[in-house]
């Protein structure tokens, strides 16, 4: 588990840090736990399953006691973000382990901006993703979804598309934030769907490639 703090008054003395320190120790308290400051906003903590509960609920515990930890820390001032990775059996997985809390915690922060606990589970195709060979994603990016970026926003076949998307796929819902019938919305709506769909149909191959690499793996 990584904790990242942020101080409203800018400037953070040690004192205050030692602080954050032993409140992180008591929220968490086992002796067979494990816990660093990897810089003077950052803490990391290997929180050990001393009562063999179980994957779920191990990390659930760890959530809520998160949770607690982070609403004490809001109280004195501090912003908190908290990254969970999965569970590990060996000292050896302490390594992957920070690494899937920081991508949990960066993921968090990008597309999730008032998440302040995010775990791992929560993002595991984002990690396959980041996972993937950066010459092959920026390629299959050229090919079907760079596409896009090229239509002009004002266009009406994309603005209708856009306001589709974001009202969940509903027609009359649609119809009226565009101000026009239903009726006439069928017309646009297909036209662009035929632009569309030779990249959806991609998209849906690599999602069944995707999911037939993870079967192999782990037989």
């Amino acid at each position: 588990m990584i904790v990242e703090l942020k101080h409203e008054d800018g400037s953070v003395k040690q004192e205050q840090l030692d602080l954050v320190f032993e409140m992180i120790k008591l929220e968490f308290l086992n002796p067979l736990n494990m816990m660093s400051q990897l810089t003077q906003d950052k803490f990391f903590l290997f929180v050990n399953d001393t009562y063999q509960q179980g994957e779920a609920n191990h990390i659930q515990e760890t959530k809520l006691k998160a949770d607690k930890l982070t609403r004490k820390l809001e109280q004195r001032g501090w912003s908190v973000y908290v990254g969970i990775g999965s569970t590990g059996s060996s000292i050896s997985e302490l390594h992957h382990i920070y690494y899937e809390a920081w991508i949990a915690l960066t993921l968090a922060k990008k597309f999730e901006k008032n998440k302040r606990i995010a775990f791992i589970g929560d993002y595991l195709l984002e990690e396959i993703l980041l996972s993937a060979n950066k010459k092959c994603c920026e390629a299959y990016l050229d090919k079907t979804v760079n596409k896009i970026k090229t239509i002009d926003e004002d266009d009406v076949l994309f603005n209708t598309v856009k306001v589709w998307c974001e009202s969940g796929f509903r027609k009359n819902e649609t119809s009226k934030k565009l101000k026009y019938s239903s009726k006439y919305f069928r017309l646009p709506l297909k036209t662009y769907r035929r632009c569309f769909w030779c990249m959806c149909r991609q998209v849906q191959r690599d999602i069944k490639a995707v999911f037939r690499y993870i079967d192999r793996r782990c037989i």
